[in-house]
């Protein structure tokens, strides 16, 4: 998925979802740092509030430095997003240690995106606002994120089983 595709699906969500957050609009164009999906749509589009689960694209709430060598392309939670440009993977890397991978979220920036687009548009079959849904409607919302998950997974290319999508 290339970021003007996705920046259109987000848009769609936007008006579906009555998510403000999920429209991105155009910016001035920067010089980027490498040819991927993720880099030309934060250097392309305004991102600065977009949050999907826990994950922000481009410099979020926290200035991070990443490793020599890698592209930073947002955060999960206080956790460092990054593009190896040896791979084209998308890693998440500690904030205490960058020089350590905690998982590869995708195999390229555009997986990465069509994985948030799953993401981003998920929602439970049973709203529960105060944590009193009957059981089977619960195991039925928990059986939806976890399919969820494993959709999300699949987009990115990387093992369902243990991926960062079961915690997002």
């Amino acid at each position: 998925m290339d970021a003007d595709g996705f920046v259109n699906k987000m848009a769609e969500l936007a008006v579906l979802m009555e998510k403000e957050s999920y429209s991105l609009t155009k910016k001035p164009k920067e010089i980027l740092q490498l040819d991927d999906s993720i880099i030309h749509l934060i250097c392309e589009y305004d991102t600065s509030a977009l949050e999907i689960g826990m994950v922000g694209l481009g410099r979020h709430k926290y200035s991070f430095e990443p490793p020599s060598g890698k592209v930073l392309v947002g955060c999960i939670e206080s956790d460092i997003l990054a593009i190896n440009p040896s791979t084209g993977f998308v890693e998440l890397l500690d904030h205490d240690d960058p020089s350590y991978v905690m998982c590869i979220c995708a195999t390229s920036g555009g997986a990465f995106l069509e994985a948030l687009l799953r993401l981003a548009a998920f929602q439970y079959p049973h709203e529960d606002l105060y944590g009193n849904l009957p059981i089977e409607k619960a195991k039925e919302n928990n059986n939806a994120a976890y399919a969820c998950a494993v959709e999300c997974s699949r987009a990115a290319e990387v093992k369902a089983e243990g991926s960062i999508y079961h915690t997002l």
